[in-house]
C-alpha cells in the first residue's frame, strides 16, 4: 500500500469573538478536531478559549508532525482571500502575502479582545466610494466608514474598481447559506472570522515548513512536494459542503462540524483522494480565472464547482 499523502488531519472552526470564551464548552466558539489517516479513533475534538490558544495548539501539531516525519493538513473555516480586485483596490503589493501582512499590521488581536471593526473601518476607508464594501457592527457603535447595513454592489471604488460580492468559488453556494467575506457581523459573519484569521494565519505562515494552499502551491495534486521541507497545509474549508455527521449531530453544532470534516477529509486521504481535492477545478481551465483564485481569492477545499453542479444541502457558517 503507498504511504498516504497526508498522515494527520485538523479541522479548525474559528471565531471572532471578543473577549476569552466561557471556560464549559460552547457553541460559536474556538474547536479544533484531530484525525490521524489509517486509525479507527473517531476524530478527537478540542475547546479553546482563544485565538492564541488555538494557534500554540496547531503550532504544537505542526512540531509533532516535524518530529514524526509526517505531513498535517489544517483546515479554516473561514475565507482566506477577497474577491477579485481587492489587492489592487487597496494598494497591496506583494500578492495574497502581502494582504496578510497588511492585516496583521492593522489588527490588534492579543487573542481575546480584538479590533476587527476599527480596521474594517480603516480598510473602506482606503478602498473609497463607502460605505462599505466591509459592512455590519454592534448595535450601538459609530464608524465613519462602516455601515450596520449592506450596501450596493458591485462596490465601487475610488479609483472606479467594481468590487463583487462575492468570490468566484462562492457562487454556487450563496443561495445555500454561504455568506459575503463583506459581511463582518450578524448571524454567519464570516467577514469577522476572516479579518480576525488572516493575521493568526500570517503568524503560522512565518514557518517555512507551512505554506498555505493554493496561494502557496498553485492547483497541484500534491501541495507538499512544492515547497522542500514543507510539514502542513493549510486550507480553507466550508463545514456547510456536508451535513454533521449523525454519529455527532446531538451536541454543540460547531465540535459536530469539526469532526464530521476531519473525518471527511481523512477518509479521502485514505482513499488517495486528496489529489483531487488539490487540483484545479474544471471551472478554473481559464488560466486567468485559476491566477485570480491562486493569487487572490482562494478557493474552498472540495468546493463542488464544475459547470452545472448543484451545491449539497449545508448548515451555515456558526456566528462568530
Amino acid at each position: 500500500m503507498p504511504a498516504p499523502s497526508v498522515h494527520r488531519i485538523v479541522a479548525v472552526d474559528w471565531s471572532a469573538r471578543s473577549g476569552l470564551a466561557p471556560v464549559r464548552p460552547s457553541r460559536d466558539c474556538l474547536w479544533a478536531a484531530t484525525a490521524r489517516v489509517g486509525a479507527a479513533a473517531e476524530p478527537e475534538a478540542t475547546y479553546f478559549r482563544s485565538r492564541l490558544d488555538i494557534t500554540r495548539f496547531l503550532q504544537e501539531r505542526i512540531a509533532e508532525a516535524t518530529a514524526a516525519g509526517e505531513r498535517v493538513l489544517i483546515g479554516f473555516d473561514f475565507a482566506f482571500g477577497y474577491p477579485a480586485g481587492t489587492l489592487a483596490a487597496l494598494g497591496v503589493e506583494g500578492g495574497w502575502r502581502g494582504m496578510l501582512g497588511l492585516m496583521a499590521g492593522l489588527m490588534q488581536d492579543d487573542g481575546a479582545e480584538n479590533t476587527r471593526f476599527a480596521v474594517a473601518d480603516r480598510l473602506n476607508a482606503r478602498l473609497g466610494g463607502g460605505p462599505g464594501p466591509l459592512w455590519g457592527h454592534p448595535h450601538g457603535r459609530r464608524f465613519e466608514h462602516l455601515a450596520p447595513r449592506r450596501g450596493v454592489f458591485p462596490h465601487v471604488t475610488t479609483d472606479g474598481r467594481a468590487l463583487p460580492e462575492f468570490r468566484r468559488v462562492d457562487l454556487p453556494l450563496r443561495g445555500r447559506g454561504l455568506q459575503s467575506v463583506w459581511k463582518i457581523c450578524y448571524t454567519a459573519s464570516v467577514g469577522g472570522q476572516t479579518l480576525t484569521g488572516l493575521p493568526w494565519l500570517h503568524r503560522l505562515l512565518d514557518d517555512p515548513r507551512v505554506v498555505a494552499w493554493p496561494f502557496d502551491t498553485g492547483f497541484t495534486a500534491d501541495p507538499f512536494a512544492v515547497r522542500p521541507g514543507t510539514v502542513a497545509v493549510l486550507a480553507e474549508i466550508w463545514p456547510g459542503l456536508r451535513p454533521i455527521d449523525p454519529r455527532w449531530a446531538g451536541g454543540i453544532r460547531d465540535e459536530g462540524q469539526v469532526k464530521t470534516v476531519a473525518d471527511a477529509l481523512r477518509t479521502a486521504a485514505e482513499r488517495s483522494e486528496t489529489a483531487a481535492l488539490f487540483a484545479p477545478p474544471a471551472v478554473l481551465a481559464d488560466t486567468t480565472l485559476a491566477a485570480v483564485a491562486a493569487g487572490e481569492e482562494g478557493w474552498i477545499l472540495g468546493a463542488p464547482y464544475s459547470a452545472g453542479a448543484a451545491a449539497p444541502a449545508q448548515a451555515p457558517r456558526s456566528q462568530a
